[in-house]
């Protein structure tokens, strides 16, 4: 069994390691191969500075509150205001 799974793992790391170098892989899905291969995550800072200010997601539509960052997380627009 210990066999199967070192084979196994032999055989999928080459590939993870391609897709993960895939610039249009989504945020998602790297993570996890991160985690597999036990690769670090670049250091993000706390958010992310757009080139263009966009609608925060986490504000009611009413408010049309503009924003120019994004969640290094979920990659989602979010503007200060309501950041603990």
């Amino acid at each position: 069994m210990i066999f199967m799974k070192n084979l196994a793992n032999a055989l999928v790391t080459p590939h993870m390691h391609i897709r993960l170098n895939n610039r249009f892989l989504t945020f998602e899905t790297r993570v996890p191969i991160r985690r597999l291969l036990g690769v670090e995550d670049p250091v993000p800072s706390f958010e992310e500075k757009l080139e263009k200010r966009k609608t925060c997601y986490t504000c009611p539509p009413k408010k049309q509150r503009k924003t120019a960052y994004m969640c290094h997380c979920c990659r989602k627009i979010v503007c200060l205001e309501d950041m603990p």
